[in-house]
């Protein structure tokens, strides 16, 4: 960002030339002088342009026709001329005061033209110029510490931009621009990970920024929320901001943006005294400024900003469960009591609509004690409960994989990342017509490679058309049944509807997409693999927009295979409630 200032159109006429007696001149030239006078009076500069270009013609020679000529050329916005023309008055009079005061002004205007225009290098070298032949003006000083500014020679032009705030503490437009450097200098701090550095230049900038413009404070705040200097902006910075601009949509959604990565440094730090607990207040709190104001979500317009906080605060919550104690391992007795705390405390003054938040807490803490029942039991409440927030939509698509699997597992009686919110999430498993997923049979399963399995290293095709919004690629696969699972390789992919197609357990190394790409209908994007898995799968699932809900999906043109009949299908649900089925796609 910067500011550029047009110098006040000064009528500057050389009136020591009117000390001088007209007997000096020639009648003609006297007549055009008492033209400049008149001009400069009257204002009417488009009518006196003629005659002062026919008196340029015939006194090529008189340095202060060219200087008014390029006054009146700039007075009438007729800059296509002055420009051409202050350069040859320069090259003619290089040192001629009025001269140089056209110089000046042209080649301000101009520079600011060209940089408006995008011809950054024409912008530059007038700045330069004008700079180097007024290191005094202020308006010279502005443009120069822009130039330099842009080519990111910071401390250069900090040291520019302080100069000129020498000659003229008050001049706005140096103080905005001097602020918008500190930012990039304290940005570049920043990337480079001197947090210390950063935040120093980023204080400067805020200081010296206008704070009659919301930006100044909008900017500071997502600094603050980098540094995690949280405490300042959610208790100081914030409520300054809310006090002058109320929930302007920029202070509203820096501020939103400050309570999720408010929530998040707990989050990060989950293990930290009273850090989980600590999380969900922040999330609370969250959700609570999210309400404040009806605005769709930046990431996504078809839904607030209330309903992202609702989503954050439910993936936050089912990661930190996870990230206490994975689903595939036993509570022990102090998870137990923090979990149990935790669900205390996340029902205390809980918004009713979000009651499902503390159901699904409670199921996934009975899932983990080994309760699998009363923790599906609990998990479908979750799942009815949020439907009141999202509205359940059936999803009709073709078979993301070719061959022979065993699908389902759609709201499973036994695994819990196909329960609740998650419960119509699919599974699909290599196998033979039977239903035997390794290549050979008497291989035991926990004696076996990934290479052993069927389906492994199957391409995976989409489904539908949509662009991919995350994936991640490098996780190694992990050895069948493994005791502590690595990280899970994924895409990803958002259909033009809205919905997100959840691809998970991908091979390490087997993305055909990445993230930003384009994708069409039944191209392939990956192949099956064991990353974040017990033994080779696929799982699968369709989230609504905000990830708050799986829909049941329906898969079309597909062969049941059951009890050595196969079964022509249009459309079904393999493995019903449940079960599994084998297919043929």
């Amino acid at each position: 960002m910067f500011k550029n200032r047009r110098r006040p159109m000064k009528a500057i006429c050389c009136l020591v030339l009117f000390l001088v007696p007209f007997s000096l001149f020639s009648a003609d030239k006297n007549d055009y002088y008492q033209l400049i006078q008149k001009t400069y009076q009257t204002g009417q500069y488009q009518e006196a342009i003629s005659k002062m270009e026919k008196a340029l013609d015939e006194y090529p020679d008189e340095a202060d026709f060219y200087s008014n000529l390029i006054f009146f050329y700039m007075h009438a916005k007729e800059y296509e001329k002055a420009f051409p023309l202050s350069q040859k008055a320069y090259q003619k009079f290089p040192s001629h005061k009025f001269v140089l005061d056209a110089v000046r002004w042209v080649w301000s205007e101009y520079g600011w033209k060209f940089y408006r225009e995008g011809q950054k290098k024409e912008a530059y070298a007038l700045f330069e110029k004008n700079y180097a032949l007024f290191p005094e003006d202020i308006y010279c000083i502005n443009a120069y510490g822009v130039l330099l500014k842009e080519k990111k020679d910071y401390p250069k032009a900090i040291q520019i931009f302080e100069s000129g705030l020498k000659k003229q503490p008050d001049f706005n437009y140096i103080l905005e621009n001097l602020s918008w450097t500190y930012y990039e200098y304290g940005s570049e701090f920043l990337d480079s990970g001197n947090q210390e550095k950063a935040f120093f230049y980023f204080q400067k900038a805020f200081e010296k920024g206008n704070k009659e413009n919301p930006a100044t404070y909008t900017a500071y705040l997502y600094k603050l929320s980098h540094l995690k200097k949280l405490d300042l902006g959610i208790n100081t910075i914030l409520p300054e901001a809310i006090q002058k601009f109320g929930f302007a949509d920029d202070v509203y959604q820096s501020g939103f943006w400050l309570y999720f990565h408010n929530a998040l440094f707990y989050q990060d730090s989950l293990f930290q005294d009273n850090h989980f607990s600590k999380m969900l207040n922040a999330l609370k709190d969250l959700y609570q400024f999210s309400t404040r104001k009806k605005m769709p979500y930046i990431n996504d317009p078809h839904i607030s900003f209330e309903q992202a906080a609702i989503s954050l605060f439910n993936n936050l919550l089912k990661s930190s469960v996870q990230k206490i104690c994975p689903y595939w391992r036993k509570l022990n007795s102090q998870d137990e009591k923090k979990l149990s705390e935790a669900l205390k405390l996340l029902k205390k003054d809980l918004p009713k609509n979000l009651n499902f938040l503390s159901s699904q807490l409670l199921g996934l803490t009975l899932y983990r004690e080994g309760k699998k029942k009363e923790a599906r039991a609990e998990l479908e409440k979750t799942y009815q409960m949020a439907l009141k927030l999202v509205e359940m939509e059936k999803v009709v698509i073709s078979f993301p994989l070719k061959g022979m699997y065993c699908a389902g597992n759609n709201e499973s009686f036994d695994s819990v990342t196909h329960m609740g919110l998650d419960q119509y999430s699919y599974d699909f498993y290599g196998c033979d017509e039977s239903g035997d997923m390794l290549k050979n049979k008497k291989i035991k399963p926990e004696n076996s490679s990934n290479e052993d399995w069927l389906g492994y290293n199957a391409l995976i095709y989409s489904p539908v058309e949509g662009k991919v919004i995350d994936s991640q690629g490098e996780n190694p696969d992990d050895p069948p049944f493994l005791k502590e699972l690595g990280k899970g390789n994924f895409i990803y992919l958002q259909s033009s509807d809205g919905k997100i197609y959840d691809f998970y357990h991908l091979k390490q190394g087997s993305l055909l997409v990445q993230k930003g790409d384009e994708v069409k209908k039944d191209q392939p994007i990956a192949r099956l693999g064991n990353s974040e898995s017990f033994f080779p799968h696929l799982h699968f699932a369709v989230y609504s927009r905000d990830w708050l809900i799986t829909y049941p999906v329906y898969f079309t043109n597909y062969t049941l295979i059951k009890n050595g009949k196969k079964e022509k299908v249009k459309e079904g649900r393999p493995g019903g409630i449940g079960g599994m089925d084998v297919i043929l796609n």
